[in-house]
């Protein structure tokens, strides 16, 4: 599941797979 987030906030993960 990959959730858009806003370019405001860039995390260093881009792409979280999992991670979450």
């Amino acid at each position: 599941q990959q959730q858009q987030q806003p370019p405001a906030s860039t995390t260093p993960m881009q792409s979280n797979s999992g991670a979450q």
